[in-house]
């Protein structure tokens, strides 16, 4: 047998596969190593990898085409973007004016609103106000009417609620002269101080009319003053019989915050 007859007899190499040269660190060496097994002459090997290599060429030439004709394609999708571009500006700077507009409507409500509780409270203190000023003119108007200062003495105060102090000592001083009653007087006295002092809380003589309250208050100081003289006219007359009423008056002028004029009557009484 000839050696031209052997080489013919031979099986005839399958293709090259594929994957081997897509291996991640691909070495031509490596790869004709692996080809000792093969049954093929250097010619058609050269031959083999000669083909192999025109139709990778093929291919990465129709993969450059079919890509660059997507490029073209975008280009021509992208025309006109910046007139697209600029109508979606547009569109947000409407958004943002429009919530813009709609924080200024926000701020001039809240400050509307503050603006009316404000009102509100002001208008609250001033109804107080002036609750507060009927009920010390109804208070002065009692003390009033208690005194007989309008023409007619107003019982503001009826006789159950009058002290078992002074029925005692209209027990004791039986034959003399009636006393003043001295559980009426200082609830008189102590209704002229609460109510001085409200009218001073609400501003005194700064308020028009809690300047009128003054005039009338003043009235009202005086003719206290004189019945408060009366009673301790009254006491010094009982001689010791009256020395507790004595201390019970002087408690009533210091209350008033009149320790003068008491110490004037006392005076006035040792001189007559």
């Amino acid at each position: 047998m000839t050696s031209s007859d052997s080489e013919t007899d031979l099986p005839f190499p399958t293709p090259l596969p594929r994957p081997s040269f897509l291996t991640p660190n691909f070495s031509p060496a490596a790869l004709l190593t692996t080809l000792t097994t093969r049954h093929q002459t250097l010619a058609d090997l050269r031959a083999e990898l000669a083909t192999r290599s025109a139709q990778i060429s093929s291919e990465l030439e129709a993969l450059v085409n079919a890509e660059y004709t997507s490029f073209l394609a975008l280009g021509a999708d992208l025309q006109g973007g910046g007139d697209k571009i600029t109508e979606v500006r547009v569109g947000v700077l409407g958004y943002v004016k429009g919530l813009e507009a709609l924080r200024d409507g926000v701020r001039e409500r809240e400050s509307e609103v503050k603006r009316l509780v404000g009102e509100r409270r002001k208008v609250g203190r001033e109804v107080r106000f002036a609750r507060a000023l009927l009920s010390v003119g109804e208070r002065v108007g009692e003390l009033e009417g208690a005194l007989a200062l309008g023409g007619e003495k107003e019982e503001v105060w009826s006789e159950e609620e009058e002290d078992e102090e002074d029925e005692s000592e209209e027990d004791e001083t039986e034959g003399t002269t009636a006393l003043v009653g001295l559980g009426r007087l200082r609830r008189l006295v102590h209704g002229y101080v609460s109510t001085r002092n409200q009218i001073e809380r609400l501003g005194g003589s700064t308020q028009p009319f809690l300047a009128k309250l003054e005039e009338r208050m003043r009235k009202i100081r005086q003719t206290l003053l004189i019945d408060l003289g009366t009673a301790l006219k009254q006491a010094k007359s009982l001689s010791t019989k009256g020395n507790g009423r004595v201390v019970k008056i002087m408690t009533l002028y210091d209350d008033m915050g009149e320790a003068t004029a008491a110490i004037k009557t006392i005076k006035e009484l040792a001189r007559a």
